[in-house]
């Protein structure tokens, strides 16, 4: 090999290396780049690629601790996910107890995504979840899930979504400039308590085709459009709920039957 093939090899293999080193670098600058635009102080958690978890042995192997029974849960925590690929945390077809709590999350289609997992095995808890573009929290055939804590912000469709989840408690979360603060459909005995929702661009609850829920002591303000919607539902209890600024009405039903609303102060 003459001298101007050696250096030609030796060229390309240096570019070769500032090539990998610069992808290396702009990764982890854009990943703290998004962290520190992300608002929150992100020291606390551990950076994480996003979760697929699709039986009991997956969720064994993604979870810090517990062991999956009553009372020792499994448990997925203090994880920072930021990516653009659609799920953040995804879990289906899971028959043990497990708790995410304490996350950070940033994706494309939904935060935390639930489905047909065993009944009284799921809890969401204290996380932060942000610029969505569908979900941040949707729970699909999951019965007795407990979704608390949480704040919510930037999703392009609901904050939280119960779908076919009924008997869950949605307590104490925060949904705000979302599409939907929380949206229910088809989950009946559902409980929403104590959960602020404001700023959303739609509603800020939504009750869709559910029996015998209940919304109480929810602050409820400067929604776009109403503050409850309850529509083809049966049995609702609305009652004990601050509802105000929401630019159309505080409440509104449509083709519901024996919907309870009472003690609620509405105004503005």
């Amino acid at each position: 090999m003459n001298l101007k093939k050696k250096k030609n090899v030796i060229n390309s293999f240096i570019l070769v290396i500032l090539v990998f080193t610069t992808v290396l670098v702009y990764n982890n600058l854009s990943t703290a780049q998004k962290e520190q635009e992300s608002g929150y102080d992100l020291s606390g958690y551990v950076t994480s690629d996003p979760l697929y978890i699709d039986n009991d042995s997956d969720l064994a192997g993604n979870s810090t601790s517990g062991s999956g029974i009553v009372g020792d849960p499994y448990v997925i925590e203090n994880l920072s996910i930021i990516t653009a690929e659609d799920y953040g945390i995804y879990i289906r077809d899971t028959t043990v107890n497990f708790i995410i709590r304490n996350c950070f999350i940033e994706s494309s289609l939904y935060g935390i995504w639930i489905y047909d997992t065993a009944d009284h095995t799921t809890e969401i808890d204290n996380n932060i979840i942000q610029n969505i573009g569908g979900s941040g929290i949707r729970f699909i055939t999951t019965q007795y899930a407990n979704i608390t804590n949480n704040y919510v912000t930037g999703c392009g469709s609901s904050g939280i979504y119960a779908d076919y989840s009924s008997f869950a408690v949605v307590k104490n979360n925060t949904c705000t400039f979302n599409s939907n603060g929380i949206y229910g459909t088809y989950s009946d005995n559902t409980s929403y308590v104590e959960n602020i929702l404001h700023n959303n661009t739609q509603y800020g609850l939504y009750v869709d085709e559910s029996y015998y829920s209940k919304a109480t002591e929810n602050e409820i303000y400067y929604n776009d459009v109403y503050g409850i919607y309850v529509e083809l539902s049966l049995s609702i209890t609305i009652n004990n709920n601050q509802i105000y600024g929401n630019l159309w009405h505080g409440i509104f039903t449509y083709w519901d039957t024996s919907t309870v609303i009472s003690y609620n102060t509405i105004y503005n």
